[in-house]
């Protein structure tokens, strides 16, 4: 289970994160109302760390207008993580909606735009099964023990996924 420092967290962000055991969800409240969960599941895909795969939800499905204190409070959710854990976050898009491009090039945006990336690896990867397109990213930071042997097997099951024979 991830435990995240929420005073250290809450000294860096622009809404004030709680934490929620019950759910398991970190949960905020933007100016626009839009209430968000933020969760790290454990994620059994890769043997050669332990992996979490990062969940980021709309609670209470208020639409929700572009918010730059909503992408610094994930970043820094993001950096608490990290910060807190030796360990591989995955992020699979939620392809409920048929918004999966979008919420990959807004992962993909907000990754950029922290000003620390160098320090991690960043390993994002497009699968097409049937006829959705599904995306993955997986991030860690370079100085993780295992971060080489990591990615390869990463890269490997991206490989072995797309390479998947079409069903008949």
């Amino acid at each position: 289970m991830v435990k995240l420092n929420i005073l250290r967290l809450n000294e860096r962000t622009p809404y004030d994160v709680s934490e929620r055991t019950t759910t398991g969800f970190y949960i905020f409240h933007t100016d626009f109302g839009v209430h968000y969960g933020v969760r790290f599941d454990e994620e059994f895909l890769l043997d050669s760390t332990t992996t979490f795969q990062f969940s980021i939800v709309n609670l209470n499905g208020k639409k929700s207008p572009r918010d730059t204190k909503l992408r610094l409070t994930v970043i820094e959710i993001l950096a608490e993580f990290f910060r807190s854990n030796i360990a591989a976050m995955l992020y699979i898009c939620d392809t409920g909606d048929g918004k999966q491009q979008m919420r990959n090039r807004l992962f993909d945006a907000w990754y950029h735009y922290y000003d620390k990336y160098s320090n991690f690896f960043y390993c994002s990867a497009s699968i097409q099964d049937e006829d959705v397109m599904n995306y993955a990213t997986i991030l860690l930071r370079t100085d993780h023990p295992n971060a080489q042997e990591v990615v390869a097997e990463f890269t490997r099951t991206v490989q072995l996924l797309q390479d998947k024979p079409a069903d008949e």
